[in-house]
C-alpha cells in the first residue's frame, strides 16, 4: 500500500510539473505570403489546447529579433520560412512539420523567388540584370533575397557582387513593386505568388512591370527560381521531446484552414542545402572563414612551407 502512495504522489508531482512548464514559442512577423497568413492562429489555437494558453508563450518577432531570438535560446518552438528552419540548424533546430495547401500541396517544392523589372525596361534576361539596382524587401529573407542569389550562383554568377546597388524597402513586397514601377530600382525580388495573391487581374499593376528568367517548373505563380519547401514549424533544443512530440500530434491532427493550409511532412532539404553552400550561409558559413584573417594567422607558415616546397 506504501509503494502505491508513492507511486501516485510521484505522478501527481509530475502531472504538477509538466503543467507549469512554461512553453516559448517565436512566430515570424514576416511571412511574405498573405495567405499562408491564414494558418498561424488556428495553429497557436492548437498549441494552446495542447499545453494550455497559460503554458504557452507567444513572441511575435520580426525577422532580425526572431533570428536572435532563436540564436540566444530564447524560444522552444518557432514558425517560420523553411529557410530560416534550415539556417538555425547550426544552433540545432530540428525541422518538426511543413505547410501544405490545395494549391500547393507538395511541402518539398512551393515557393521561390521572381525577379521583376518595369514593362519598359530593356532589361530581357537574368543576365541583363548585372549591374543594375535591385530593391529587396529584407536582408536575409528566404523567399525575397536569399533563393534569388542562389539562382545567380546557379548561372554561375558572384551573387555579392552582381547588382550594382541594392535597396533593402522593409517588409511590406509592395513596396518592392513600387521601388519597380516608380523607378527607384531597376529589379525586384518578390516571393512567388505575391503577385498572384495581391493584385487582381486587370489591375494597373500587371501592365507596369514583366517578369525575368521565367522557369516552368511552377504552374501555379511565376517563379525565376527553383521551388523550395514551405513554410517551416521547429524546435530547438531548448525543447524537451515530449514538447517536440505534443506539438507535432497537434499540428497533424489540427483542422485544415480554408484553402487546404494544414501541417505536413517535408521530406526534402535537399535544395536549400545546396543553396545555403553555394552562399555559404547558414550550416556552410564555415566556408567563408575558410580563409579569414584568423585562420590565416593560424596556419601560414604552414601554407609557405607548402608553398617552398
Amino acid at each position: 500500500m506504501l509503494r502505491i502512495v508513492i507511486f501516485l504522489l510521484a505522478t501527481c508531482c509530475f502531472s504538477l510539473t509538466w503543467a507549469s512548464e512554461k512553453v516559448v514559442l517565436a512566430v515570424s512577423l514576416d511571412p511574405p505570403q498573405d495567405n499562408n497568413a491564414k494558418i498561424i492562429e488556428p495553429t497557436i489555437q492548437a498549441l494552446k489546447n495542447t499545453f494550455g494558453k497559460d503554458n504557452l508563450e507567444i513572441l511575435r518577432l520580426p525577422l532580425p529579433a526572431l533570428e536572435e531570438c532563436l540564436e540566444s535560446g530564447k524560444a522552444d518552438l518557432f514558425l517560420s520560412t523553411s529557410g530560416l528552419s534550415r539556417r538555425m540548424t547550426q544552433k540545432g533546430a530540428k525541422e518538426l512539420t511543413t505547410m501544405v495547401s490545395d494549391r500547393l500541396p507538395d511541402p518539398n517544392k512551393a515557393y521561390g523567388t521572381l525577379f521583376i523589372t518595369r514593362a519598359d525596361s530593356p532589361i530581357r534576361t537574368v543576365e541583363d540584370m548585372r549591374n543594375k539596382s535591385v530593391a529587396i524587401n529584407l536582408k536575409g529573407g528566404f523567399y525575397g533575397h536569399q533563393i534569388g542569389l542562389g539562382e545567380l550562383a546557379d548561372r554561375g554568377h558572384d551573387p555579392h557582387h552582381f547588382f550594382g546597388r541594392t535597396e533593402f524597402v522593409g517588409r511590406d513586397l509592395r513596396n518592392v513593386v513600387w521601388a519597380v514601377i516608380s523607378g527607384k530600382t531597376d529589379i525586384g525580388l518578390l516571393s512567388t505568388c505575391f503577385l498572384e495573391d495581391t493584385y487582381p487581374k486587370g489591375d494597373k499593376v500587371w501592365q507596369q512591370i514583366k517578369p525575368i528568367g521565367l522557369k516552368p517548373e511552377s504552374a501555379v505563380c511565376m517563379s525565376s527560381t527553383k521551388l523550395y519547401p514551405n513554410w517551416s514549424f521547429s524546435s530547438m533544443p531548448g525543447a524537451s521531446p515530449e514538447v517536440a512530440k505534443k506539438a507535432i500530434l497537434a499540428l497533424l491532427t489540427m483542422p485544415r484552414v480554408p484553402g487546404g493550409y494544414s501541417w505536413s511532412i517535408g521530406t526534402d532539404s535537399t535544395r536549400s542545402d545546396e543553396l545555403f553552400k553555394s552562399l555559404q550561409l547558414g550550416p556552410f558559413s564555415f566556408l567563408n572563414e575558410w580563409f579569414s584573417q584568423e585562420l590565416w594567422n593560424h596556419y601560414s607558415s604552414w601554407i609557405a612551407l607548402v608553398l617552398l616546397l
